[in-house]
């Protein structure tokens, strides 16, 4: 097994720990991972309906109603993803470096940015990364595209 291989399979056992204790911390106040679940879903369902009615009655010249709405699903799988690990970098300066956490990282033998980036996670925020392949795979069987 090459030294790559071995670092990656590393990586991915600390992500899956690093996931796990995070739900744990998240689950163990329910009311507040309930409530952050709810608001993440109503907003993601709002948006999509929100889309979804205004293409309905709007006719945009050389789109169909389903390619716009397989664009906005495609276009929240990334998103999802980027809304799921964003919570650190954008808490960075406030965390690592105002707090003087940042020492704490740089002294561990793994990746500095891979600790930065899966310490905490916005669990709520796969909801948007699902609803996007979800939809994505609705319209992609509406219009009869045939991946290759």
């Amino acid at each position: 097994m090459s030294e790559t291989v071995a670092k990656a399979r590393i990586h991915l056992g600390l992500l899956g720990d690093y996931f796990v204790q995070y739900l744990k911390i998240r689950v163990g106040y329910r009311g507040d991972f309930l409530i952050s679940v709810a608001t993440s879903t109503a907003a993601t369902a709002f948006a999509f309906a929100f889309v979804f009615i205004l293409f309905r009655n709007t006719n945009l010249p050389g789109w169909s109603f389903e390619e716009i709405v397989f664009l906005y699903g495609f276009a929240l799988i990334p998103f999802g993803f980027f809304n799921i690990l964003s919570l650190n970098i954008y808490e960075f300066g406030n965390t690592y470096i105002m707090e003087g956490k940042f020492d704490r990282v740089l002294l561990r033998p793994v990746n500095s940015l891979f600790q930065v980036l899966f310490e905490n996670f916005r669990i709520e925020s796969f909801f948007e990364a699902f609803t996007g392949v979800g939809i994505v795979v609705w319209m992609a069987l509406r219009m009869h595209l045939h991946w290759k």
